[in-house]
């Protein structure tokens, strides 16, 4: 019998990349947070997974996406911020705070301030 987290890596081996990894970021577990991680090291994919590491949340999960807050993409680091702000990791507000004291990209910069409203709401 063919588990959840098989069907869904076919889905993502027939090119579906984003929707497989958001459905392997509901799933969880850790079959899915390693795959993703491994997905996240292949520079096509990397973009995919931000999201699902979020949903995933775990602190390896997070790990990564702080790796690639470092980023030299403007638009990758804005896309880590806001998924940094979904994820609900307790560190998120205070390190958008600090994304936006050291941004030097105005995009990345405002997308860091509308993160940081998303964190402060889900720090509640």
């Amino acid at each position: 019998m063919t588990t959840t987290f098989e069907k869904l890596i076919q889905i993502v081996g027939d090119g579906f990349f984003s929707q497989g990894f958001n459905a392997l970021g509901a799933l969880g577990g850790d079959d899915a947070l390693n795959y993703l991680l491994l997905q996240s090291q292949d520079p096509a994919r990397t973009s995919a997974t931000v999201s699902a590491l979020a949903e995933i949340g775990t602190q390896p999960a997070i790990d990564r996406l702080l790796e690639l807050a470092g980023d030299s993409s403007e638009y990758m680091r804005a896309q880590v911020y806001t998924a940094l702000a979904d994820s609900g990791w307790p560190g998120s507000v205070s390190f958008l705070f600090n994304a936006y004291a050291t941004e030097t990209s105005m995009y990345a910069k405002s997308t860091s301030v509308n993160a940081m409203s998303v964190a402060l709401r889900k720090a509640q």
